[in-house]
């Protein structure tokens, strides 16, 4: 005749493996898909990550081309051209060596039409002077269209590169602030899944029960 702890223990032995295997097949499966989340996190910051280098990349190489392209000699040519045309128009006399109509000069246009050899002297007198302040003002026009005129070449080449140093010290900036950001999600770890302590203790009662049968077991044994 069986003795009924020894069946209860074995019962439980055998109840306590099948949950074990239960537990432990249950932790397989969240690790796994815990991996899986893992994976898919890493793998979709990696190319977050570098579609934003990219695209830094991109703006430092753009504002690097641009400020090239913009110090070409025709581009350089065309500025100075235009800020020398932009100085005389300060910096000529309001009156020109030649009025606009009848060709009259300047000394007329001051003196009026008095006639003898001493009006006319100063009449010439002024339209040379005139003449040589005009050429004087181009000359000037020119040397500061090259210089430190508000747009001459000088200024603009410098307040080109320095647009585009700021702008791709920023982009540089940017790329290593999330070069940073990237490596602490690489050190991202899964989360770690493991059998907990009640199915463990849970075992321990199983084992006890079946140390119990089958010492039983063996006494019976032993009398037969």
């Amino acid at each position: 005749m069986c003795d009924p702890i020894g069946m209860i223990g074995m019962a439980f032995s055998i109840g306590s493996q099948i949950s074990q295997m239960q537990a432990q097949q249950d932790v397989m499966n969240k690790q796994q898909q815990a991996n899986d989340e893992w994976l898919a996190y890493q793998r979709m910051k990696a190319r977050a990550f570098e579609q934003r280098q990219e695209t830094a990349r991109v703006k430092a190489d753009t504002a690097r081309v641009h400020t090239l392209n913009e110090l070409t000699g025709e581009k350089q040519g065309a500025a100075q051209v235009e800020e020398q045309a932009r100085l005389e128009g300060e910096m000529m006399p309001t009156v020109d060596a030649k009025t606009a109509e009848g060709a009259q000069s300047v000394g007329d246009a001051i003196l009026g039409k008095a006639s003898g050899r001493i009006s006319q002297h100063y009449a010439d007198a002024l339209t040379t002077a005139t003449r040589d302040a005009r050429a004087r003002m181009e000359d000037l026009a020119t040397v500061a269209s090259t210089t430190g005129s508000q747009f001459g070449l000088a200024n603009r080449a410098n307040s080109l590169l320095g647009e585009s140093q700021d702008e791709i010290k920023l982009q540089g900036d940017i790329r290593q602030g999330d070069l940073i950001a990237y490596g602490v999600a690489k050190a991202v770890e899964p989360v770690k899944y493991a059998i907990g302590s009640g199915a463990g203790a849970a075992g321990g009662i199983a084992q006890g029960l079946a140390g119990m049968a089958g010492g039983r077991l063996g006494a019976g044994a032993a009398s037969v």
